[in-house]
């Protein structure tokens, strides 16, 4: 029953009469509970009043007293004209009148001032109740709410501060308002700033309530508990020593996990409540995501190198160790860690520092790859044989930074080739030995003779033993006896002690009571055939406990027979194997773990290599190119000098013959000084031999001029990387470039070259990339024309691809333009050929047949890379022993 729906007095009338009690009347009607009243209400923190409908106080407690500075005795039967300012006392009144007739409670905020002039702002419920009489009063709590008005508008003012802050920093804000102190709480204020939403992909309110759920029901599974704690943990501490700074995973409007960062602080009262919570909201997506690649791929170097299993080693210019692998650690007995920044003097005897120190610099001066073996100490006092390779180390501007080593121990291929040599000098002793060996045999028979007949003189001791040893294995086995159909009839107690079922739960059931469903019934199908047929079976089976658990028997069952050969029973002896069974799993998990980690490892060392031997042979590329055009450059000028004036000189020179001539003519009897000069210079001789000796020098330098066009043609170190270039020019370039090794030499014919190009478009490509692998795959072929020549191997008519004369070597250049869009080279020689155990490898990194020194195995493999991989081509080789080969390239007319 609500406070309105009191019992109502009898009345003569519908109306009720207002009341004319007056109010000492009603508070000496209630003085006999005023006491007890009085204690309950005085318990109260917050300020509370009773008024009549006539707005006269009739009783308050004393926080009330102290929120208005009024004693006791002044207040009672006073009305708010009484004891406030006017316009204060109508507004109070107005809204007491406004509850007293509606009945409707009703909650206002209201400026207080009291009796020293300070304005406090109360928050103030007011509820309508009634009495048995029809009398209306008016029941008021407040609740003091000036501190946290002053806050608010504090916050207000620092909420547009940090707005100005958000616009610039991308950073969302956020403010929760704490009821009691209470994160849960469902009256709690939520205030989320647009940016807040537009950081999770949300425009509107609609779409993001002003909720705490909104927020938390879109945290990660993985992380919403954490973080709601910690806030909550922020919140709980007045000490303000558990800050709330986290980072965690949300999921955006459009489903996208990402990071944001929340930065949170608590705002508390004067008595350390707390009020709100205030904070920003950042995305740190991108920062997380770059830290996460960027420690994977730490991570994945520093497990490339820790499982590669050779000593690995990078040091600077002055020989300091800034990178090491976990074998070259062991190798020192050093943590790697405690490597970095030492040189080889602090490692190494003074002699070996010195050594290799002049072996870095060696290498970083000529720019040569260095290798040896040599023999290193170790920390367990033994000494190993390594092979060691070092190579300069460049940065982006191609300047040599250090040196990188990787050292194989090769101390079992040593010790392999002595024992190899050591076998073969103790040959002749092992077949002396052997003899000798052959001979003591034949004394080892003669004693097995007289073993014999011991034997059989123990057969009979062991008779005597059988029963003491049937109880011997009754203790270690698993022993069970059932009849005919497989009802057990006897037990031993390790049986028992092994399922965990006691003999009597065991004796006259049969052995399906331990099956475990491991097995398929064909299993135990083959086990009854074979059984019943008389033999023996022998298994392993896998049981189930009493108690739920698994263990594994080795099981033999043996079937007692009678005369007549009919089964009287079974004896199944078993033996419990389950330590070893689960260790066999535990093993083949292992294994097969092992062996994804050795694949994976695998893969990972082939890419290193193929990314190794690319860097090592675009850096050879672009030193090659840069020389090239730098050469081409120098020699342009003076070329162009020196042939710029040969015209001039030319006509200078047939000025001055004509001028000699004429004079020849005019003054046929000189002086005798002239007479003797043109006798000592045979006139005759240089009139006719000086226009032959111009002649020759235009020749000489035109030909100077094409072989500079060429080299830089070859280089190509002005153009874009990408551009549509004549093949057949590169191609030329290249030969010109090798017309050297072309050309014929005393004892050794020339290479011929026939060029069968065909009408190819402008293509678009890579034009060093692919005159490098122009010049790789002639220069093979010069060296294989060149070894056959050297061996006197040349081949007949019938292995003359060329078709010209069988007797004289020669490659072919053949172009053509495939419809639609591609163009195909082939390059053939009449050489050797191939062999097709060598052509299954020719593309392979480091594989080479050339002996060392000469090359290095990256040439095909790189040429390999540049047409496949660059350009999208192919690159085939066919060839047969005797027959010559032939490298067709293929590659579209356009990239991408």
């Amino acid at each position: 029953m609500s406070p309105d729906e009191a019992l109502p007095l009898p009345s003569k009338s519908g109306d009720r009469q207002p009341s004319t009690l007056d109010p000492r009347t009603v508070a000496s009607a209630l003085s006999s509970a005023q006491g007890f009243l009085s204690a309950v209400l005085d318990g109260i923190t917050d300020p509370i009043f009773v008024k009549d409908d006539r707005h006269h106080y009739l009783y308050f407690n004393d926080a009330f007293c102290t929120l208005t500075g009024i004693p006791r005795e002044q207040m009672i039967g006073r009305s708010d004209q009484d004891l406030f300012e006017p316009s204060e006392a109508i507004k109070f009144q107005t809204a007491d009148l406004a509850v007293l007739e509606s009945g409707i409670p009703q909650v206002h905020e209201e400026a207080v001032t009291d009796c020293r002039g300070s304005t406090r702002i109360v928050s103030a419920k007011k509820t309508r109740i009634q009495d048995a009489l029809g009398n209306r009063y008016l029941v008021c709590t407040i609740r003091d709410v000036t501190d946290i008005k002053r806050q608010e508008a504090e916050l207000k003012g620092a909420i547009a501060r940090f707005d100005l802050i958000n616009r610039a920093t991308n950073e969302g804000l956020w403010e929760i308002g704490l009821i009691d102190g209470n994160l849960d709480h469902p009256d709690n204020l939520v205030w989320w700033s647009p940016k807040f939403r537009e950081l999770l992909g949300f425009r509107t309110v609609e779409e993001f309530p002003d909720r705490v759920e909104s927020w938390s029901d879109r945290i990660h599974p993985d992380d919403a508990a954490w973080v709601v704690a910690a806030l909550a943990d922020h919140i709980k501490d007045p000490t303000g020593q558990t800050p709330y700074d986290v980072e965690y995973r949300m999921f955006t409007r459009d489903g996208e996990c990402r990071w944001y960062r929340d930065i949170g602080i608590t705002i508390r009262n004067e008595h350390g409540v707390p009020l709100k919570i205030v904070g920003t909201f950042h995305d740190v997506t991108d920062r997380r995501r770059a830290e996460d690649a960027l420690q994977y791929q730490k991570h994945l170097f520093k497990s490339v190198l820790d499982n590669i299993p050779h000593r690995v080693w990078l040091k600077d210019r002055q020989g300091r160790h800034v990178v090491v692998n976990q074998p070259f650690a062991d190798s020192l007995g050093i943590e790697p860690a405690a490597l970095i920044g030492k040189t080889d003097f602090d490692l190494w005897p003074d002699d070996k520092a010195q050594m290799f120190q002049d072996e870095d610099q060696s290498v970083m001066d000529t720019g040569q790859v260095f290798s040896l073996e040599e023999q290193l100490p170790m920390p367990d006092g033994t000494v190993r044989w390594f092979s060691t390779t070092k190579t300069p180390m460049y940065d982006e501007a191609g300047w040599v930074m250090g040196t990188t080593g990787i050292s194989m121990d090769v101390s079992d291929r040593r010790h392999a080739e002595a024992a190899l040599r050591q076998s073969k000098e103790e040959l002749e002793f092992r077949v002396e030995e052997r003899t000798a060996e052959l001979r003591e045999t034949v004394d080892e028979l003669q004693k097995a003779v007289f073993v014999r007949e011991r034997a059989e003189h123990s057969l009979l001791k062991t008779l005597k033993e059988l029963q003491f040893r049937q109880f011997a294995m009754d203790q270690a086995a698993l022993i069970a006896i059932t009849n005919p159909q497989g009802v057990i009839t006897y037990v031993n107690d390790k049986l028992c002690e092994i399922s965990g079922y006691s003999e009597a739960e065991l004796i006259g059931k049969t052995h399906r009571i331990v099956n475990s469903g491991y097995h398929p019934p064909e299993f135990f199908q083959q086990m009854w055939e074979t059984i019943r047929s008389g033999k023996v079976w022998r298994a392993e089976v896998k049981n189930r406990a009493k108690a739920g658990h698994f263990y594994w028997v080795a099981t033999t069952i043996v079937p007692a027979l009678d005369q007549d050969g009919r089964v009287l029973k079974y004896l199944a002896i078993r033996f419990d194997i389950s330590d070893r069974k689960f260790a066999e799993e535990a093993l083949r998990h292992s294994e097969s773990q092992l062996r994804q980690q050795t694949t994976e490892l695998q893969t990972t060392l082939w890419e290193l290599q193929r990314t190794q031997s690319q860097l090592i042979q675009s850096e050879k590329m672009s030193s090659l190119g840069q020389l090239v055009a730098g050469v081409a450059h120098e020699i342009n000028n003076p070329v162009n000098f020196i042939y710029g004036n040969l015209n001039y000189a030319n006509e200078y020179a047939e000025d001055l013959l004509q001028v000699v001539c004429l004079y020849q003519q005019h003054y046929p009897q000189p002086v005798p000084e002239i007479q003797k000069a043109l006798g000592d210079t045979d006139l005759g001789f240089l009139l006719e031999d000086m226009p032959k000796l111009l002649k020759s020098m235009r020749v000489g330098a035109e030909r100077i001029q094409k072989i500079v066009m060429s080299l830089r043609n070859f280089s190509r170190m002005d153009e874009a990387e990408v551009k549509a270039v004549d093949l057949h020019e590169g191609i030329d370039n290249t030969l010109m470039i090798l017309q050297s090794r072309l050309k014929g030499k005393p004892g050794q014919p020339a290479i011929d070259v026939l060029r069968e190009y065909g009408s190819l478009p402008q293509v678009e490509c890579y034009a060093s990339s692919l005159n490098q692998v122009f010049m790789n795959i002639l220069s093979n072929a010069i060296d294989a024309l060149e070894d056959a020549i050297d061996k006197g191997e040349w081949g007949d008519s019938q292995s003359d691809p060329c078709g010209n004369r069988p007797d004289s070597p020669c490659i072919t250049i053949r172009t053509e333009y495939i419809v639609p869009d591609h163009v195909a080279i082939y390059l053939i020689d009449n050489g050797p050929g191939i062999p097709a155990s060598v052509q299954k490898r020719l593309f392979d990194p480091f594989f080479t047949t050339k002996p060392v020194g000469k090359g290095t195995g990256l040439g095909m493999s790189i040429s390999y890379q540049i047409v496949t991989e660059r350009h999208g081509g192919t690159l085939e080789c066919i060839s047969e022993p005797g027959q010559g080969a032939m490298f067709r390239i293929e590659i579209p007319i356009r990239q991408g």
